[in-house]
């Protein structure tokens, strides 16, 4: 597979297929920390979320225990 540069640093033109090949590997490796990040993100929103609907389930039990035992 035959390379020619092209006048973007980073990006060269496969010469059988035509196709514009990124080899800027540190741009590679800083989306790829991005990604993570956000999935993490992500996953900790979820978390929190899952953690706010306990809490409205826990408060609801107890409030109906106080509710049956009281009233």
């Amino acid at each position: 597979m035959a390379r020619i540069a092209t006048e973007n640093k980073g990006i060269v033109r496969d010469t059988n297929s035509h196709a514009l090949i990124n080899t800027d590997r540190h741009a590679l490796a800083m989306y790829k920390a991005k990604r993570e990040k956000d999935k993490n993100a992500k996953d900790i929103v979820k978390d929190v979320q899952n953690l706010k609907a306990d809490m409205i389930e826990i408060k609801q039990l107890l409030y109906s225990l106080t509710r049956g035992s009281n009233g």
